[in-house]
């Protein structure tokens, strides 16, 4: 196997820069953020994702139950 190919190893990290870890910080923090948004959400659009995965739709009736969780 030629030194070409050998993969590299890791670096130290020391080695990242103070800018790479901030815009890691910031992706994680936007992550959170848009978590909290949703989390009003959550209850109604898991009840629909468990009506979709068995393939039917739930009635008008259900519907109107659901969407005024």
């Amino acid at each position: 196997m030629s030194e070409d190919k050998l993969q590299k190893p890791a670096q130290p990290a020391h080695a990242i820069s103070a800018r790479e870890a901030w815009r890691v910080f910031g992706i994680m923090s936007e992550f959170v953020e848009a978590t909290e948004r949703l989390a009003n959400v959550r209850p109604a659009a898991t009840v629909f994702a468990y009506y979709e995965r068995r393939g039917f739709e739930p009635s008008p009736q259900e519907r109107e139950v659901l969407l005024n969780l």
